[in-house]
């Protein structure tokens, strides 16, 4: 698997958290159902996917829980943060 993934495994084993971020239609969606859900289940870890954050629900503790489309809260802060960079340069 590739280099990232690895990473992400690691980090997740360690009991980090991972944030996948990037613009929308980047491939953050395809990269988690098809390369990095099956790779931690061959890992064998319990995965609980939730395709947004408005669908969580009360999981394990020992469960590796993945949510997408948390990029809509990320996008709206660096947005707000990149009007008030771009109003003191000006």
């Amino acid at each position: 698997m590739d280099k990232i993934t690895e990473q992400i495994y690691n980090a997740i084993s360690n009991q980090r958290s991972v944030f996948l971020v990037g613009q929308t239609n980047s491939g953050k969606t395809w990269y988690i159902e098809n390369q990095l859900i099956p790779f931690l289940e061959k890992k064998e870890l319990q995965i609980a996917y939730f395709q947004d954050s408005d669908h969580i629900l009360d999981v394990f503790r020992k469960t590796t829980v993945i949510v997408d489309e948390v990029e809509t809260l990320l996008e709206i802060i660096f947005e707000k943060s990149r009007i008030s960079l771009t109003s003191s340069i000006i």
